[in-house]
Parts: structure tokens; C-alpha cells; sequence
């Protein structure tokens, strides 16, 4: 059985595998629908992260990288929990700043929290990472 370590490596031997000129050039693509249907599974697996240093110094805040979705959000001080609501039910009141109590997601990459801070909270946020494309990692690919 063939080992790579890196991107560059699983292509090359993709080519050597497939053994055919007319197709070289669809490697790249193979491998993306690869990861594509990995993406799909991999939900069942563990890609829980912890970050137990997410300050919460606004009322908009930008999520951890890689973020596919957030599990749990809690007060580090007291282990409150920053309890998920929608949009449409978040208690948004400018006028009263104080310690956050419910959050909602704008989008992919930030949350916004009610009511909004009145100063610094330390915050621990438990999240499912998004799967990394093997070919912007930089790292090497570790064998079973």
C-alpha cells in the first residue's frame, strides 16, 4: 500500500493510480468530491473543539476558525450558560448593557449576544470544526 504525507504527494500517486494521461488533469477534482462526501459523514465523528479563553468584549463577536457550528457557550466565572435563541426572540436592547445571557449566529463567522456586554467576559465555547480541505493544510497528512 502507498503512504503520502502531503497534498502534493496523494496527487502524485492519484495519478500513478488511475494510470490513465486523459485524466490526469480530473485528480484535483476527485479528491475534492472525496472530501466532499467525507464533509457529509464526518459530522458523526469528533471534531469538537473547546476554546476556554472566548472573550466576549462586544455585542457582536467573531467565531473560532474553523466553526461549522457552536454546541454549547457558557460564563467561565460562574458556568452560566449563554443560551441559543433566534433571531427573532433575542432580547436586543441597546440601552441596557450587562452580562450576556442568550446569543444567536449572524452568520458563519460571528454571533451577536444580548444584552451586550458591559465589559470583558471570559467565556468558554464548545463548537464542531469544519472540516480543512487537505490541500490549503499545511501541515502533513498522518497515516493510519
Amino acid at each position: 500500500m502507498a503512504t503520502f504525507q502531503t497534498y502534493g504527494q496523494l496527487k502524485t500517486q492519484s495519478f500513478s493510480w488511475i494510470n490513465r494521461d486523459d485524466l490526469d488533469g480530473n485528480v484535483p477534482g476527485f479528491i475534492a468530491l472525496i472530501e466532499a462526501d467525507l464533509k457529509r459523514r464526518i459530522h458523526i465523528l469528533d471534531l469538537k473543539m473547546e476554546d476556554n479563553a472566548f472573550d466576549v468584549d462586544g455585542e457582536t463577536v467573531t467565531l473560532p476558525v474553523p466553526c461549522r457550528d457552536i454546541i454549547n457557550f457558557y460564563h467561565n466565572t460562574d458556568g452560566a450558560l449563554i443560551r441559543r435563541v433566534a433571531v427573532d426572540e433575542a432580547a436586543i436592547d441597546g440601552n441596557h448593557l450587562g452580562k450576556p445571557r442568550e446569543y444567536y449566529v449572524l452568520d458563519a463567522t460571528s454571533l451577536r449576544v444580548a444584552p451586550p456586554p458591559d465589559q470583558i467576559y471570559s467565556t468558554t465555547i464548545y463548537y464542531n470544526a469544519e472540516f480543512t480541505p487537505l490541500e490549503t493544510m499545511q501541515t502533513q497528512i498522518q497515516s493510519c
